[in-house]
């Protein structure tokens, strides 16, 4: 493989990926970056067997090939250059990595750790919804923080997605809190997304409209795609409660009032607040008060 890549184009691209190269211990070509020509392109894939993330970026291809870099050591490498573009090529004794001011060689991997590097089948996927991204990651980026953390109740470490009527409703809770978004936005099927799944899919950098595809295959694999960035996770075992039953129909109390005075003015209060309850307490009157608690 020999192709030449714009270098702030690689570094925007190793900087997504980096937080899964830390690697395996049961299996250590987990912490490499798997480079590989395709249909014109670089694709750049990486997973730490929870997640796995696949870039396709713009390059000149030299030479049709693939090959695996060490992935804490290439991506330090690529963000200490400066240079404008990046020649990588694979050869015997392993990766190289020439610009203008140096040449570099990374160490290569044994062909028995290449044949045990993760393969995700995307074949007969059953798609979940296509949506505007910026629409459907707004409730989805609230829905993470009413995540619980307890991995001995895996469906409630998950985002619900669930289509009622043809429209998607997103659902979160940590048996304390709960989020439920009933959106506009068109669904097929149902899944349970995996939270970190969720944000990293969130955080996918984009530019100008673009869609995001959720896909599933079987009940084995979740997909999202993002324009030229593929993210895949395992998905999970288990059955989301039913949380209709615990929302109230009707309230005896309601006030209206600016969301951002109240954010305001909540914020002040925890600063005076006891650290371990952290809660203010809240007077709904007119006016509304909110006090600090110690």
């Amino acid at each position: 493989m020999k192709v030449t890549i714009n270098t702030s184009r690689m570094k925007k691209v190793l900087k997504f990926i980096a937080p899964l190269l830390s690697g395996n211990k049961i299996l250590p070509i987990t912490s490499f970056i798997k480079l590989e020509t395709i249909d014109g392109k670089l694709r750049i894939n990486a997973t730490d067997l929870n997640v796995g993330i696949t870039i396709d970026v713009d390059c000149e291809i030299h030479k049709e090939g693939i090959c695996f870099a060490e992935g804490n050591a290439f991506v330090k490498l690529v963000n200490s250059i400066n240079d404008e573009n990046i020649l990588l090529s694979e050869k015997s004794n392993g990766v190289h990595v020439n610009t203008v001011s140096g040449k570099y060689t990374l160490a290569a991997v044994s062909s028995e750790d290449i044949m045990m590097f993760p393969v995700v089948d995307l074949e007969n996927l059953t798609e979940i919804f296509d949506a505007d991204f910026q629409t459907v990651c707004k409730p989805l980026k609230t829905a993470i923080s009413f995540v619980a953390k307890d991995e001995l109740r895996p469906a409630l470490c998950c985002i619900n997605v669930r289509s009622v009527d043809g429209l998607m409703v997103i659902e979160a809770t940590d048996a304390h809190r709960l989020f439920k978004n009933t959106t506009q936005i068109s669904c097929n099927n149902n899944a349970l997304l995996p939270s970190i799944f969720t944000k990293y899919v969130t955080n996918i950098p984009v530019s100008g409209n673009t869609n995001i595809k959720v896909y599933k295959k079987s009940e084995s694999t979740i997909v999202a795609v993002v324009g030229n960035t593929t993210i895949t996770a395992k998905l999970t075992e288990g059955k989301f409660p039913n949380i209709d039953p615990v929302i109230p129909k009707s309230y005896e109390s309601s006030i209206s009032c600016s969301k951002h005075d109240l954010i305001s003015s909540i914020n002040r209060c925890l600063i005076l607040t006891n650290t371990q309850t952290n809660c203010v307490l809240m007077n709904l009157n007119t006016p509304l008060t909110i006090k600090s608690l110690d």
